[in-house]
């Protein structure tokens, strides 16, 4: 690999790669990362019983329908895009699960495995009129939906009516500390954030001090470096 002198301690990155694997798959608020880790492979029951009731649903139903669908798929003559459409899913789902099981960041495959699962119960009726009835239901409960969720997310949360010009970011109170004549400003949490953020903090912005940290010349964009 190549040696640069920007690079941080592969301790530090081994570290981080660690909290950001085991956080999501129990939150710290349920187990500490070292107790989410002594789990090993039984991580999987931990996952599941600490996810909110919705994601419970979302998970479970979003997963069924995205099964169902591809056994369908391989039992029957299919067009092509959707076998590639079905194996996107399930790879893209795979590597969730093993790199950052938070539900949230698949809520839009879920959501749309929920919708192939409803479609596809609709398709066991073997009535014509209550197939046609069922699918215009299906789409109107899919508009009526997203009409409520872009409503009431604005209406519940005032940070989300900024319908012409995006919010103004928060701005937290800052420490300055003066490194070679450069001064780096670190920020506090505020917004009941567990840790701190660089809202809107003029840069160079950190979390941490390392002592080791230079700048390559008078000003940031020269860039800095980690003394070794």
């Amino acid at each position: 690999m190549t040696n640069v002198d920007w690079k941080p301690d592969p301790a530090l990155t081994a570290r981080i790669l660690e909290y950001i694997k085991y956080y999501n798959r129990v939150s710290t608020t349920y187990l500490e990362i070292e107790q989410t880790k002594a789990l090993g492979a039984n991580w999987v029951s931990s996952w599941f019983r600490y996810l909110f009731l919705f994601d419970k649903i979302l998970a479970l139903g979003g997963l069924a329908g995205i099964i169902v669908t591809d056994i369908k798929f391989l039992t029957q003559k299919i067009n092509s895009g959707k076998a590639i459409l079905a194996g996107i899913m399930i790879v893209w789902l795979i590597c969730w699960f093993f790199v950052s099981p938070d539900p949230r960041f698949v809520y839009g495959v879920l959501l749309f495995g929920i919708f192939l699962l409803l479609y596809d119960l609709i398709f066991f009726v073997n009535r014509p009129g209550a197939i046609s009835f069922a699918l215009t239901a299906l789409k109107l409960f899919v508009v009526v939906g997203l009409s409520y969720y872009l409503v009431s997310k604005p209406w519940r949360q005032k940070e989300y009516r900024n319908w012409l010009a995006p919010t103004a970011l928060p701005q937290p109170p800052v420490k300055e500390v003066v490194i070679d004549e450069i001064t780096f400003r670190i920020p506090e949490p505020i917004n009941n954030n567990w840790n701190a953020r660089c809202y809107g903090t003029d840069l160079p912005c950190l979390y941490i001090i390392d002592q080791r940290l230079k700048v390559r010349g008078k000003n940031i964009r020269s860039g800095f470096h980690l003394e070794k």
